[in-house]
């Protein structure tokens, strides 16, 4: 047997171990009853997954999405929580805030209120939504949830809907001043 064959046949057995592996570690975890975390553990969690740290999985889509460094996409979505950098938005109740660097690719996070109604509308130009929180429903069907991007190519429309469940909160681009 040459090297070459050996070498396939050792990677082959490797992958074969490896999947019963992850078989083996899958039922047995599936195996075990659940236990709740100590109270101050689960405290501890609920407060980061409620604070201001939420958001912090999503730095990586918005600096990708919009073109702003992680570091400016996680300080802005820290933001998120600071009443006093919110301001009016384009729709009735709606409310938006922007970081330096989000200001300078003409981006802004919109909170939009529940039920809020976007008549359809025309894109001159591409347009890019981020939902972070809640759920837009897009042309009365197509539902986009957390970490769904809505492109929007020019010279396209659609007519947007906040799901009537909860507010939703978005990362939007381009702005238009």
């Amino acid at each position: 047997m040459s090297n070459e064959s050996a070498h396939k046949g050792a990677t082959a057995h490797l992958v074969e171990d490896e999947a019963a592996s992850v078989e083996t570690w899958t039922a047995l975890a599936l195996s075990l009853e659940p236990i709740a975390p100590e109270v101050d553990v689960r405290a501890n969690l609920v407060a980061r997954l409620a604070g201001s740290e939420r958001f912090a999985p999503f730095a990586a889509d918005v600096a990708r999405v919009f073109g702003v460094t992680r570091e400016a996409a996680r300080a802005a979505l820290l933001s998120i929580d600071d009443a006093g950098v919110w301001r009016d938005g384009m729709w009735p109740g709606a409310r938006v805030c922007a970081t330096p660097e989000l200001q300078a690719v003409n981006t802004v996070i919109a909170r939009l209120p529940a039920a809020t109604q976007i008549p359809k509308h025309p894109h001159g130009q591409r347009e890019l939504t981020l939902v972070l929180q809640g759920c837009l429903i897009e042309d009365g069907r197509a539902q986009h949830g957390p970490g769904d991007v809505l492109d929007m190519a020019s010279d396209t429309s659609h007519a947007i809907a906040v799901s009537a469940s909860g507010e939703c909160l978005v990362v939007f681009s381009p702005l238009r001043l």
